[in-house]
């Protein structure tokens, strides 16, 4: 009765509708014989038909093409995901009847989100929220597609392996295998199959497609729609593991030129119009830090605690008393650029290398020599100067030829390149990997050959390929299953591949193990969350209050929690108090922005965000801070306030030390409401 699995009416015990769900999960655990699943399952469709009805009923819905499609949403999008959060039923049920009303089979019917608010009673702003939540953010396993027709929150949504979809599929994969078979037929001949570029093959599709399968009316909608879908197909085809049987082989030959059409390894394509800093993980730098532990072990004693709480700072100053002292050693002069590039300062660390390095008589040392060359790269690369960097590497590799960091060094600079397509001519270059394996092959230390493995693993999960990052960072954990932050590494792809369970376990584990790494409290909340375990989440975070009071970050994270539990007064008690307790700390500032942003109550968070950001203009949150005032503004209509903040934010971020696909999400989502933005002026 805790999880509302169950119910007591009139003296007897009821199965709720979310204990239906739990049970239909449980069911596939066990080995049933068919007629029994069958049956089963039977009951479950009953009972949610019996309730459509009174729905269809109380809302006037008599067209049968809608009322299949909601049928088809609710036995698929369960109610029980979301209901932590959405309290009502059937606000959940209205949100599923406008993804089915919305349906390009209707066009050129449809609804908008506001008039479908006012007629079906519910919030615009719940309605948008979870339908971003569900066709964008992926909360269901369920892929959702969505035709933009250009008027004013014109939308059409489908699904994924529902018969639009299969069928357009089809019609894809057969143009393109069409062109691959008669191209291997015909050889060369251009007079005889016309050449493969992004523009015939989208047109021959449009010309099939439109007035059949999608209404003529579609076709400027579809034309925008199919690259990212071919994009999508395509890069399904490529990160399939095995090539097995024959239909995979075929279908891999057909694919296989569409990377160079579409550039689909360029996943990130116009991230480089986003950023002029870059998230390289400074992680691959420990290789060289392990080395100079050896080597001056008394400095390290006096560091290591600073260095295992990431007190970079405190180091510094430790490193720069040393160099004031005239001991100026190459090992300090290389340890002092390393710890400015864990705090972002790359161009600090070039410059103070560069003008170190000509008085120092010991650069010329094979360990000196490959460590600053590395440094260096990295620093520069960060920048995006991939050019300078890949010709410090390639002098490296001249120099030292059999020196794991060198190729360490190429990989990784061509793994980023991928990801952020800084030289589009080498951005499909798949010797990234190649060298990294040729770094772990030539280095006989372990921990060592376990960081090659962690870099491989983060480009593979930033280019998506989540499973083989997987395979890559279980490879690290084999080699060195003492270093904590490669679990932390797990972590993230479990849960990138919506393995929430898996994580959320391993969190733990690794809690307790490493009680002081908060990577893995932070791990196991965000992963409840996704699992949707609030009063767990709430538990854990008051349990670790309990032994440590003072501890601000997790009177934050409860202060969220609550909010996200739809419990106002407790959390805005909750942020006041923190704030009472850090008035000069801007970050909690947008905290409570951000709470008041989510109860709807919007001038009052403006003077939060504001306050936020006059507190430390320059603070590591404040590309959320003017996204989030952007978004505010815009919701009050005031269009210009909003972008002008959302400028802000996207500028923010280049100043940002946040990974790569933080930064593309607020860069996107930034970018999306000034689209919307700009849509509600004309």
């Amino acid at each position: 009765m805790d999880n509302n699995l169950i119910r007591k009416e009139n003296k007897e015990y009821r199965i709720t509708q979310t204990g239906k769900s739990e049970y239909s999960e449980i069911l596939k655990f066990y080995d049933l014989d068919r007629q029994s699943i069958l049956d089963e399952e039977s009951k479950r469709i009953k009972e949610i038909t019996e309730k459509t009805v009174i729905f269809f009923d109380k809302y006037s819905i008599e067209d049968d093409n809608i009322k299949f499609r909601f049928l088809n949403n609710v036995l698929k999008l369960t109610y029980a995901r979301v209901k932590s959060m959405l309290k009502s039923e059937e606000d959940f049920d209205k949100i599923l009847l406008y993804l089915s009303i919305n349906h390009p089979d209707k066009y050129p019917d449809y609804i908008n989100a506001s008039e479908f608010s006012k007629k079906y009673h519910i919030k615009r702003v719940t309605l948008e929220y979870y339908i971003e939540e569900i066709t964008v953010n992926n909360i269901y396993p369920i892929k959702f597609f969505k035709l933009e027709v250009g008027d004013d929150d014109h939308y059409y949504y489908f699904q994924g392996d529902e018969y639009l979809e299969k069928i357009l599929r089809a019609k894809v994969d057969n143009y393109i295998t069409k062109y691959t078979y008669l191209k291997r037929l015909y050889g060369n001949n251009s007079k005889k199959i016309p050449s493969l570029n992004k523009e015939n093959l989208i047109k021959t599709i449009l010309d099939d497609i439109s007035g059949s399968l999608f209404n003529n009316g579609l076709r400027d909608a579809l034309k925008a729609f199919l690259p990212n879908y071919i994009k999508y197909l395509a890069y399904k085809v490529e990160t399939k593991r095995k090539l097995v049987d024959e239909l995979d082989k075929f279908e891999g030959i057909a694919w296989q030129n569409i990377s160079e059409v579409f550039q689909t390894n360029q996943q990130m394509g116009s991230s480089r119009n986003y950023f002029s800093d870059f998230h390289l993980d400074p992680l691959i730098l420990e290789i060289i830090i392990s080395e100079y532990k050896s080597r001056i072990p008394l400095i390290f004693k006096k560091i290591q605690p600073f260095l295992d709480n990431k007190d970079y700072i405190k180091v510094l100053e430790i490193v720069d008393s040393l160099l004031n002292s005239n001991l100026d050693a190459i090992e300090i002069i290389i340890l002092r650029a390393i710890i400015l590039c864990y705090l972002n300062r790359n161009q600090d660390a070039i410059d103070f290398l560069e003008s170190s390095i000509d008085s120092s008589e010991d650069y010329n040392e094979e360990h000196a020599y490959t460590s600053i060359n590395f440094i260096l790269a990295f620093g520069y690369m960060t920048q995006g100067k991939f050019e300078k960097a890949l010709n410090i590497s390639n002098d490296l590799l001249n120099t030292y030829p059999e020196h794991p960091l060198a190729h360490a060094l190429k990989g990784a600079l061509l793994g980023y390149n991928i990801i952020y397509v800084i030289d589009e001519k080498k951005a499909g270059d798949d010797i990234a990997f190649d060298e990294i394996d040729r770094a772990i092959s030539l280095d006989q230390n372990n921990q060592n050959k376990a960081r090659y493995n962690q870099l491989k693993a983060n480009i593979l999960l930033y280019l998506e390929r989540n499973e083989d990052a997987l395979e890559v960072i279980d490879d690290a954990l084999i080699l060195n299953p003492n270093q904590y932050d490669l679990y932390h590494t797990k972590i993230r792809i479990l849960n990138s591949l919506n393995m929430f369970d898996e994580a959320n376990e391993l969190a733990d584990i690794k809690m307790k193990e490493f009680p002081d790494q908060k990577e893995f409290f932070n791990d196991k909340v965000k992963t409840l969350k996704k699992l949707d375990k609030v009063e767990e989440g709430l538990e854990l975070i008051e349990d670790l209050l309990k032994k440590n009071q003072d501890d601000f970050g997790l009177l934050n994270y409860k202060a969220y929690w609550l909010a996200h539990i739809n419990k106002r007064e407790e959390a805005i008690e909750v942020i006041q108090k923190l704030i009472k307790l850090a008035p000069k700390d801007g970050n909690y500032h947008d905290s409570y922005g951000e709470i008041l942003m989510d109860f709807e109550e919007y001038e009052a968070a403006i003077i939060e965000f504001k306050k936020a950001i006059e507190l430390d203009p320059h603070g590591w949150y404040t590309y959320q801070t003017y996204t989030k005032l952007g978004k505010t503004y815009k919701i009050l209509g005031d269009y210009a306030a909003a972008e002008e903040n959302l400028k802000k934010g996207k500028l923010s971020l280049n100043s940002c030390f946040c990974e790569f696909d933080t930064k593309k999400k607020w860069a996107n989502y930034s970018q999306e409401l000034l689209d919307e933005i700009k849509e509600l002026k004309k």
